[in-house]
């Protein structure tokens, strides 16, 4: 063998089947462009990963993103990842492991962090509620539909304003690079609407229906499944979005009406044990501090109910662990937590209110953000110690807000 850098394909792939931790692959992929190839080409499945945020980019690199390990070690560690062309775009989210990102023209792109593979999706300007898209309008590039009282009127948008205002939320069906009937949907515009498509489709398609704003998304059991702001949650399989050019959702379940509701967001996770939750994020407006998160309560589907409610809030997680923000949610167990002496039955939230960058917010934008303790009568709350420049906690602008990803090295199985 010449040198390390020629060593044979099927050996490299033994050694990083045999890794234990995300970390370590991290480091692997990292030795060199030979070895990263090789190991977006050859591999199935790596260990499993752990959590990572990802922070606000640093506009003097427009090729490298800082994502954040949060229980790795005492304290966490950094990971300066290469993401092509990140500076003047903006990451809206994740899912399965894939980066959402909206660029100043009308592209959508998946971008996986760990090998560089990216994916797109239908252009923005494909979207219902788009009227027309003319790159020679200065300023007014785009052409958009609003609501108008009952009614809806047309209004000229920018580019940078689109790349904020359109899409809300962006939730995959599975990882694109393992199947080919990869679904994608979206919560976007003024009213929070539903939109799907297939991985390799021109156009977004809209859902039927007369339905209320959505908070949430999620796909579960072969069924896209979203949840409105008022807790009605409705239900779309995959075949309806392959099969018909405007597919139809249907009602699934309400939360208990003697539920009342305030100042919050709904959030859809699938449990560690694959059960499907609701979990309501109150929020408090204060003069002082313009908002922010108060309590948590949890609901899970009870499937064998024969009542007409099928939700029951819960008052512990066990030692499962939630993640929630603009990122599709997740939950993991603590047991994968062990290097790190993290203990389940908490929410980990970042903060998803995008509109917060407007007006008299913009000064506290993104900050909203945190851990809570469903165990706890007291301290239920702590911060997250993110190594940022000036960041001690407190209440100050974190823009873009971090993302939660879940890394997933899976890649292509072509040999």
């Amino acid at each position: 063998m010449d040198s390390w850098i020629n060593l044979n394909e099927d050996l490299l792939e033994e050694i990083v089947l045999r890794l234990g931790s995300f970390n370590d692959y991290l480091r692997l992929s990292l030795v060199c462009k030979v070895w990263q190839s090789i190991l977006s080409k050859r591999l199935k499945n790596l260990p499993t990963t752990l959590p990572c945020l990802m922070l606000p980019y640093d506009k003097k690199d427009d090729t490298h993103c800082d994502f954040f390990s949060i229980f790795t070690g005492e304290g966490g560690k950094v990971y300066n990842l290469q993401v092509p062309e990140a500076l003047n775009t903006l990451c809206i989210g994740s899912s399965k492991g894939w980066l959402v990102r909206l660029e100043d023209g009308p592209s959508i792109r998946l971008i996986n962090p760990l090998t560089s593979i990216q994916f797109e999706l239908p252009p923005i300007y494909t979207f219902p509620n788009v009227l027309e898209y003319c790159p020679e309008r200065t300023g007014e590039e785009y052409t958009i539909q609003m609501a108008y009282y009952e009614s809806y009127l047309n209004f000229p948008i920018s580019l940078a304003k689109m790349k904020h205002k359109l899409i809300h939320k962006v939730v995959l069906s599975s990882s694109p690079i393992t199947d080919n009937n990869c679904f994608a949907m979206a919560i976007y515009g003024d009213r929070f609407k539903l939109a799907c498509c297939r991985l390799g489709d021109d156009r977004w398609k809209s859902i039927e229906g007369e339905w209320n704003p959505f908070e949430d998304v999620m796909h579960y059991d072969g069924k896209f499944y979203a949840v409105d702001y008022q807790g009605m949650v409705i239900v779309l399989p995959d075949e309806e979005i392959e099969a018909k050019s405007a597919p139809k959702a249907e009602h699934f379940a309400r939360l208990p009406s003697e539920y009342k509701f305030s100042l919050h967001k709904l959030y859809l996770v699938i449990s560690c044990d694959g059960e499907l939750l609701i979990v309501d994020r109150d929020i408090e407006e204060t003069q002082s501090k313009f908002y922010e998160t108060v309590d948590f309560k949890i609901f899970k589907l009870n499937k064998n109910s024969e009542t007409k409610s099928r939700w029951c809030e819960v008052e512990t997680l066990g030692e499962q662990v939630l993640f929630l923000g603009i990122n599709e949610s997740f939950s993991i167990s603590s047991h994968h937590l062990v290097q790190c002496s993290r203990k389940g039955n908490c929410i980990y939230f970042t903060d998803d209110d995008y509109e917060s960058q407007d007006h008299l917010r913009q000064n506290v934008a993104g900050s909203d953000l945190g851990v809570f303790y469903l165990n706890r009568e007291k301290t239920r709350f702590q911060t997250l110690p993110l190594p940022l420049q000036g960041y001690n906690g407190r209440r100050k602008r974190i823009w873009p807000p971090p993302i939660w990803l879940m890394p997933n090295p899976i890649v292509t199985t072509n040999p």
